[in-house]
This record gives structure tokens, sequence and C-alpha cells, in this order.
């Protein structure tokens, strides 16, 4: 699933962050933010809806949770 991820344009360390991710979530019972989105996340990395090399930060920060951005185009 990585080699996936770096033929849609992402370096080789944030394929295999994404591919993790998405195994982990599928692993965590959570199959919906898992390995189905896979195909969601190439379009946008294809299409241009996403930028395959942005840095993602923290825009929000509450006591309980954070909201990061990836640069979504979106």
């Amino acid at each position: 699933m990585a080699e996936t991820f770096a033929t849609a344009g992402l370096g080789r360390a944030d394929a295999h962050s994404a591919a993790d991710a998405l195994v982990a979530a599928d692993a965590q019972g959570s199959p919906s933010r898992g390995v189905a989105r896979l195909p969601v996340y190439l379009t946008r990395l294809r299409g241009g809806g996403n930028s395959p090399d942005a840095l993602p930060q923290i825009v929000q920060q509450m006591l309980d949770r954070r909201t990061r951005s990836a640069d979504s185009k979106q």
C-alpha cells in the first residue's frame, strides 16, 4: 500500500506513514477510517485536492482534541 501512495506523489516516509495509519485504523476497529479510504485519498492526491508534500500542522487545539491541516485544497 505504501508503494501506491508513493506513486501518487507522497515521499517514501510519508507513504509508509499513511499506509501504517490506514492499517492501524482497521486494526483498532475503525474500518471506515482505514484501508477503505485509500481510493478517496489517491483520487485527491492525483487530482490536486491534497498536496503530497504538505506538512501537517496543528491549527486548533482544545483540551481534548486537535485539529490538523495538511494543506487540503477542499
